[in-house]
């Protein structure tokens, strides 16, 4: 199994890096067992990539299989085109600071040329980012969660949508040679449709942020926007949910209602264990690539859903003319058109936004495209759009240095990217919005609302109600006994 392998060059922000430098983590190099920060027992060149067939058999019934000490990662893409559920980790990484991108490529890079020749199109590497690099503080509900976090599964059941419109299922395992396959140990029990849910039993209290604290917080972003610090900037903030009495939080079922939710949006859950599990239902795809091809969404400027389609079509007009949600919807356009010229070619965008409607709001949306050039990977790019200007504003470092003087709740992962990676080059990022951490029993949602000129600070309040009520519909609980 040894030989002499050739590592891509590859570039992160117009930094060249070879990829199979040795390059430094935290003061050590880069050694066989591929994970200095995380586990650092394995042998790469021990491990083989199997796929299988699955058959009729449900892919989420790999969650029963799990136990409460395996990481998850789950995944429903937009129209159900592709999901997938990954369970365990034969190697992690995980890394604090400002490179973290870069020790990314190189430790990616190196399982790829491992493991990429088998279904080179499909997940290897599955994860995700904090928002920024952040100090967290010991009672933090984000404490332990790392800069990034990618692991290699033991397993991932799949289902994906083929060019005929039929659908195909799979089971990839990451093996060790030296052990007996997992793979009879897979129970599945459950139905092709065994999603029954229970309405949320659940109760809000907004105990890190009310709303006069977070309507101030508004106002001095329009006085930073008066006095030309920045032209954008999005105000978040975090609601503290607890269950009824009597009743507790059901994670798997809650998984399954992401599973299952909106199919204008993607569904993605990852667990790391003892510090709780991250959710969400994405409306904003940072970037698809498909074949070399990038597709992204500008996804900015909200409106209500109406209560009949007389009401929600003339919500949607006033939307598609408000002069206040099309600067802010250009502004976020623009900031990714900037972000992705230099690193690729055929950069186009749709003429004008359309509308995205979702269960409770409705977007402005704008599909971008663009063909990736050759020496820039997924990475870089990613590293180029992250944050873009509706999760964080324009100018970006401006508004960035803002929040981190003004805003009082750690964003941790909310905000950031989370996604996969394969090892032919094709990948899928989610912008981790309309999402909460369950931890210790508690769910900590996350909301925000894009300020500019002519925001109004109880508008975008009532814009964050909106994005966190949609949060609390997918938090499932159960009678306290019934687990």
């Amino acid at each position: 199994m040894n030989k002499t392998r050739a590592f891509p060059k590859v570039a992160i922000n117009d930094i060249q890096v070879q990829a199979g430098s040795k390059p430094v983590f935290g003061g050590s190099e880069l050694s066989q067992s591929m994970d200095p920060f995380g586990r650092n027992d394995v042998d790469l060149t021990q491990v083989q990539r199997v796929v299988k067939p699955l058959g009729e058999q449900s892919l989420w019934a790999v969650l029963d299989s799990a136990s409460e000490d395996d990481s998850l990662f789950v995944w429903r893409d937009q129209d159900a085109r592709f999901s997938f559920v990954a369970v365990g980790e034969v190697l992690r990484f995980d890394s604090q600071g400002g490179s973290r991108f870069e020790e990314l490529q190189a430790w990616s890079s190196r399982v790829f040329e491992q493991l990429g020749s088998v279904a080179p199109e499909l997940p290897c590497v599955v994860g995700g980012f904090s928002f920024s690099e952040f100090q967290r503080s010991s009672d933090s509900c984000w404490a332990n969660w790392q800069d990034v976090r990618f692991v290699l599964p033991e397993k991932i059941a799949y289902r994906r949508r083929l060019a005929s419109g039929k659908y195909e299922s799979g089971l990839i395992l990451h093996e060790l040679e030296s052990e007996e396959t997992r793979r009879e140990k897979m129970v599945f029990s459950l139905s092709q449709n065994d999603f029954s849910t229970t309405e949320p039993e659940l109760f809000v209290k907004n105990l890190q942020e009310d709303q006069a604290r977070f309507e101030d917080l508004v106002r001095r972003a329009l006085d930073g926007i008066g006095q030309g610090m920045f032209r954008k900037v999005v105000a978040a903030r975090a609601a503290l949910m607890t269950p009824k009495s009597g009743y507790e939080l059901d994670p798997v079922a809650s998984l399954k209602t992401v599973c299952t939710g909106d199919d204008r949006s993607i569904g993605f859950a990852l667990s790391q264990p003892g510090s709780g599990m991250f959710m969400g239902l994405s409306p904003e795809v940072l970037l698809r690539v498909e074949g070399g091809r990038l597709t992204t969404h500008a996804v900015a400027g909200t409106t209500a859903r109406g209560q009949n389609d007389a009401e929600d079509q003339e919500f949607g007009a006033a939307l598609m003319k408000s002069a206040k949600d099309l600067h802010e919807h250009r502004l976020v356009v623009q900031g990714i058109q900037e972000a992705l010229m230099p690193l690729c070619d055929d950069l186009s965008s749709d003429p004008e936004p359309g509308l995205v409607r979702l269960t409770t709001v409705q977007h402005l949306s704008t599909a971008i495209r663009a063909r990736l050039k050759p020496d820039y990977s997924v990475l870089t790019a990613i590293s180029r759009l992250h944050p873009t200007p509706a999760l964080c504003g324009s100018p970006t470092v401006d508004a960035l240095s803002w929040l981190a003087e003004n805003e009082v709740f750690e964003r941790g992962w909310y905000g950031a990217p989370v996604g996969w990676l394969a090892a032919g080059g094709d990948s899928t990022f989610a912008v981790s919005i309309r999402s909460a951490l369950l931890r210790d029993g508690l769910v900590h949602a996350f909301g925000g609302a894009g300020i500019v000129e002519g925001s109004d600070p109880a508008s975008e309040w009532k814009e964050t109600e909106l994005k966190i009520a949609a949060v609390a519909r997918l938090i499932q609980t159960r009678e306290k006994g019934d687990a």
